[in-house]
């Protein structure tokens, strides 16, 4: 798109010098068709001859109006017109607006005349150079004359030390030197503190039952044989444990079986909680036979209880359909307590305090009940059974009889 600059037809063409009342007025056109400078952001009038650029004059977009949009002034006031001699001119317009900048025309250039007047003579641009500009040609022209040597100056003061120089390349790595000799043996360090341990929660039956809140380090749980422990925030598989533990009774059951303590003094005679009673003899045992109704209310000794017998009328039975020695303890102070057990194929316990009754507990046997005990490696206990467990010391951690071996919560044979 060809861009043109034109004067419009009432501007002049030919300002004399010293005249500052003229105005040049031009149309910038695009295909000679006006063009709206209205969203300019600067619009500058360039001036220059035949020996290039001269000078420029800046024109406020403000100035524009809607009729004349398209059209620019350029005043020759005072400044624009010094250093500028009488001849042939030729203008430029630069206009800057958001989508870059348009000069115009695009093609050439569009002149104009400045003219003596009658008291000027013909002159041409005065050259000017800057101060600095100025003393770099004096140096320049004064090192090309040499003068004659003059002689030794005096040895001038020490000047002062200088900066530090730039850190200099890496060397090359120097030789292995000779090894040392071993340092002397450092002091003991502190005991650590005890470990959190081993808390073994119970089972489940995968590890989508696993609990995530609520878990503390060292919560256990068993899955089969496979032992999971709760570990810097998330569950471990330490790998299998024998024996099997998932049907152990827990410490929590067995203590609360036994909150009532049965003691065998070893001299015909046995303490509940302390108090020393007479145990059953053979004077005190007899047969249910349908005297006694209600389970609650047997007398102390041993009683034995037909498993096929019709236990529709026997009130507060409790007990799993089976043959079973039941053996009662009864005592009376100022509240009456008692404790029964029963042995069939398996074994229950319950007790009575001021006549209210807890509920039958079954009692594991010796090799489903977890043992505890602790000591150094050389203390390891013998002649035990599978899964007692123990600490040892020496490692600072639990481990496991195998029936076999000894191993880790990993499984590793320590």
């Amino acid at each position: 798109m060809a861009k043109t600059l034109d004067f419009t037809d009432m501007s002049p063409r030919t300002v004399k010098i010293g005249d500052t009342t003229t105005s040049f007025t031009l149309i910038c056109g695009n295909n000679n068709m006006a063009t709206d400078l209205t969203n300019a952001t600067s619009i500058t009038a360039k001036i220059g001859n035949a020996s290039g650029y001269l000078k420029s004059a800046t024109v406020d977009p403000n100035s524009l109006t809607d009729s004349t949009a398209d059209q620019v002034t350029v005043t020759f006031t005072a400044d624009l017109m010094t250093s500028l001699p009488a001849g042939s001119y030729a203008i430029e317009v630069w206009v800057v607006d958001s989508t870059g900048t348009s000069i115009y025309p695009s093609d050439g250039s569009t002149g104009f005349t400045i003219t003596n007047n009658i008291q000027s003579t013909n002159g041409s641009v005065i050259t000017t150079i800057t101060f600095d500009d100025f003393v770099k040609e004096l140096n320049k022209a004064a090192s090309t004359i040499k003068g004659e040597k003059g002689d030794k100056g005096d040895k001038g003061d020490a000047g002062p030390q200088g900066e530090p120089g730039p850190q200099g390349v890496k060397g090359d790595k120097g030789d292995k030197g000779d090894k040392g000799d071993t340092g002397a043996a450092g002091p003991v360090g502190p005991q650590g503190a005890v470990g959190a341990g081993l808390n073994v929660k119970g089972t489940v039956n995968d590890v989508s039952q696993l609990p995530t809140t609520g878990n503390q380090e060292g919560y256990c749980y068993f899955i089969g044989t496979d032992l999971y422990v709760w570990d810097s925030g998330a569950w471990k598989n330490c790998g299998s444990v024998s024996p099997n533990l998932s049907n152990y009774v827990t410490v929590t059951d067995l203590n609360n079986g036994l909150s009532t303590k049965v003691t065998d003094n070893k001299n015909g005679t046995i303490s509940v909680n302390g108090t020393s009673i007479l145990p059953a003899n053979e004077n005190v045992i007899g047969r249910i036979d349908g005297a006694y109704t209600d389970m609650n209310d047997i007398p102390m000794g041993w009683w034995y209880l037909n498993g096929w017998a019709d236990l529709s009328k026997l009130a507060n039975w409790g007990l799993p359909q089976d043959i079973y020695y039941v053996h009662c303890f009864k005592t009376t102070y100022s509240i009456t307590v008692a404790i029964q057990i029963a042995y069939g194929n398996n074994m229950y316990v319950r007790t009575m305090c001021n006549n209210v009754w807890t509920t039958w507990k079954l009692l594991a046997d010796d090799s489903k009940v977890l043992h505890l005990s602790t000591g150094d490696t050389a203390s390891r206990p013998t002649g035990i059974s599978t899964g007692y467990q123990y600490f040892d010391a020496s490692l600072n951690k639990p481990i496991w009889y195998t029936g076999n071996n000894w191993v880790d919560a990993t499984g590793t044979t320590i």
